[in-house]
Parts: structure tokens; sequence; C-alpha cells
């Protein structure tokens, strides 16, 4: 494959793995906005942008994938095009999740890393490869070193959760950007595979400068909150509140059972020892007691589908009770 690519066999090693994503934030701003800051810690930040070229530039670039990663720099610009062609008279918000981890060092030897030129033939070997400019491919072989793929973390799945909470939205977040790539131990990207960009922006009830700062603060100290509680109920809730994509009537089924299960699990840590029992409406339209009769429902087959309405009630009755516990 790297001869096919023209690649130079190059010795390169990697020590840490880089990951952006990008979502769009359930709401617009009447007007560009600063960038907030949410969470930052070993290697980790959440923030929340309408100006994402601003906001990339404005990081330390030592510290950054987007300065070294030429695929999500590439990436946030297509992003940006597409929300300027429909943003009309509103920004649009974006948040954006980075996360670094390191490993022990591991050396991709002859054969199995190459320098590639990024743009061969008219095409780009690379997400946004630039004409003149080579980077470093590594391909996985059969016995060959490769690191650990590890987990990306709790801090996604609780700058989700809290976001939703913070917007009382049902709807998975839609994601823009995930882009991901090793660096070697001279801050050099190496790429194990292309980052890809789906989706695009819609126009999303606004907020204005004042109402985002609210907003930011009341996440600044939820997400806080929520990063601090290492309890294994609140991460399997948290967790459990993460939906990427519409699985479609079977998978929504037992994502209402999984996060049913997760909301009694932590009911005695959210303060709600009697949830079970409470037949007054929490948040939406549907007590907890009646909740838990549609899971009963959905667990033992008296129902073929999803009731879209109990799903979503179910999402805000977690989210209200996440907004009383951390703020």
């Amino acid at each position: 494959m790297g001869a096919e690519l023209n690649g130079q066999p190059v010795r390169v090693t990697v020590t840490r793995r880089c990951r952006t994503v990008i979502f769009r934030f359930p709401g617009v701003a009447r007007q560009l906005t600063d960038c907030h800051m949410l969470y930052s810690c070993h290697r980790s930040r959440v923030g929340i942008a309408s100006d994402l070229l601003g906001y990339f530039d404005a990081l330390p670039s030592g510290d950054s994938q987007y300065s070294i990663d030429a695929s999500l720099r590439h990436d946030v610009s297509r992003v940006c095009e597409a929300a300027i062609d429909s943003s009309g008279e509103s920004a649009p918000l974006f948040l954006v999740i980075e996360h670094s981890t390191s490993f022990p060092p591991v050396t991709f030897g002859d054969h199995q890393a190459y320098l590639v030129d990024e743009h061969q033939d008219g095409s780009p070997i690379i997400g946004g490869g630039r004409e003149g400019e080579q980077s470093i491919l590594a391909i996985r072989t059969a016995g060959s070193p490769w690191p650990d793929r590890e987990p990306l973390g709790r801090i996604p799945s609780l700058a989700i959760t809290a976001v939703r909470a913070e917007q009382n939205s049902t709807r998975p977040l839609e994601k823009l950007c995930d882009a991901s790539c090793f660096v070697s131990d001279q801050g050099n990207a190496v790429y194990p595979c292309s980052p890809s960009l789906s989706g695009e922006l819609s126009v999303l009830p606004a907020v204005s400068a004042g109402e985002l700062q609210e907003k930011t603060d009341r996440l600044r100290t939820r997400l806080g909150g929520m990063a601090a509680d290492t309890t294994p109920v609140a991460a399997e809730l948290f967790d459990s509140m993460v939906l990427d994509e519409d699985l479609g009537d079977p998978g929504l089924r037992l994502w209402y059972l999984r996060l049913w299960q997760a909301l009694e699990d932590a009911k005695d840590h959210l303060n709600q020892r009697q949830l079970l029992n409470r037949e007054d409406v929490i948040a939406g339209a549907t007590s907890p007691r009646e909740l838990k009769t549609y899971r009963n429902h959905i667990a033992h087959w008296h129902t073929g589908r999803i009731d879209r309405s109990k799903l979503n009630d179910l999402q805000k009755t977690v989210m209200e009770l996440i907004r009383q516990k951390y703020g």
C-alpha cells in the first residue's frame, strides 16, 4: 500500500493519540460571540463557539491537534463554510470536544510508516491533503506494533449530557466533524486513517449574547460537578443519555430500557429514593410511575413500536434530575 502511494518508508515513534469532535450545539446565537471554554483538564477541553476558526486559533499551538492536523483544519473550514451558507441573520453555535491520550512509545518501522505526498494525481491522499505538502501515514499490519485503543474517556459523554440537559433537547447532537491522529515524539501528526465530515447545519432557536453567557456559566458549573462525580451509577446514567444516531425502532426500545435502568440504579444518588412511585410529572408530560409502566410494556413485549413521546419524556425527566443534582 505504501509503495502504491509512492511513499518513502520512515521510522517514527508515536506517543499519544488526539481526537477532536465537533457537534452542532442545539441553539444559535443572535450574533457572532466570543468562545466559551466549559472544561479544561488533563488534555481534555470542552468549549462552545460560534467562530470556530477563532476558537482554534486561540488555543496554545503546542497543545492543539488543530495546529498539526491538516485534516482537522480542512474539516473545520468545511464546517465553517456550511455554517455561513445556512446561518442567515444568526450565528450557529458549535460544541467542541478535544481529548488527547498518552501511551507508552510505539515505533513504526519500515513498511509500516510512509512519508507520502498529501495530494497526488489531483486527489487528496488524506482528508484535506495539500498540494506540495507531505505527511506520515501509518498502516496497521498483522504482527506489527500498534497502540492499544483506549476509550475516549468520560468527558465527551458528560459534555453531551450537560448540553442536552441545559437545552432540554431530546434529540441526539448532530456530529459535524470527528478527526483523530497519532502524534509523534517530534510533535508531528501521524495518520492511521482519514477523518470524515458529515451533517449540515439548520436554523435553530436563537439566544442573545447575555443568554449565552448565562448558559455557559450554568454549563461550566454543571460539567464541573458531573466530572467530579465518579460513582458508577452516575457514569452509567451519563453514558446512557448519549445516542449518536437514530437506531430505528428496535434500537430505540433497547435504549429506553437501558436509560430507565440507569435512572433506577441512580435514583438514590439523585436524591430520588421514592422516584418509582412518584405520580407527579417531573418533566415532560409523563410521571415516573407511568414511565416505569411503559418500561415494563417494552420489556414484556406488550408494545410492538416505541412511543417516542414516552422516550422523550424519559429523557426530559433524566435531564431535569441532572439539572437539580448538579446545579
